[in-house]
């Protein structure tokens, strides 16, 4: 019998891997030389743009609006160096496509394209006490998405995990990913 989870996890890893040489050979094909002319190390140079030690960010538990393409301070199109600034150097780069950026935050991702922010995604364990302008949370489940977004959609996807997702406009799209207690753990918006 065939152990699903484990199978997911061996493939999950080795994408991370490799999503994570194609980033390091990517980064490294796009410093000129003269950046090796001082005295610092690449990897020293490399990892000046990422934060080592676990802390999190200097937030206080702002909400938004995902009718308002904000969440936690953060709005879609702004750009890299306004994430940074609010939110601090990110613990993870991943570059791809030339164009695409992610930036890691703990549990929380943004997403650009040419330095334009495309996709937020924050995690309940970096702001637990989030609340949105629609009144949505953390707290929230199922029932309580269906009713600020009656046309969403909820799938099941790998291990019963519910996903509840929906189109907001014909520029934003929501994703809610729900937790074994039924509450949401994920917050997603993005431009598709």
């Amino acid at each position: 019998m065939y152990n699903f989870f484990e199978i997911y996890q061996k493939i999950h890893m080795r994408l991370i891997k490799i999503t994570f040489l194609l980033s390091f050979i990517t980064v490294i094909s796009s410093i000129s030389v003269p950046a090796f002319a001082s005295n610092d190390s690449f990897s020293e140079k490399l990892n000046s743009l990422t934060e080592q030690e676990l802390s999190y960010p200097y937030l206080t538990e702002r909400g938004g609006s995902i009718q308002d393409e904000t969440i936690a301070g953060i709005k879609l199109g702004d750009k890299m160096d306004d994430v940074v600034r609010l939110w601090g150097k990110p613990r993870l780069i991943w570059m791809r496509d030339n164009d695409i950026v992610q930036l890691t935050f703990f549990n929380s991702n943004f997403i650009f394209r040419n330095d334009q922010l495309i996709s937020i995604g924050i995690h309940s364990v970096d702001l637990p006490n989030l609340v949105l302008k629609e009144g949505i949370s953390f707290k929230s489940k199922i029932t309580d998405l269906e009713k600020v977004f009656p046309s969403g959609k909820v799938e099941t996807v790998v291990l019963d995990i519910q996903v509840f997702n929906v189109e907001i406009s014909d520029r934003l799209n929501g994703r809610f990913q729900m937790g074994s207690d039924g509450k949401i753990i994920a917050i997603t918006i993005e431009r598709p």
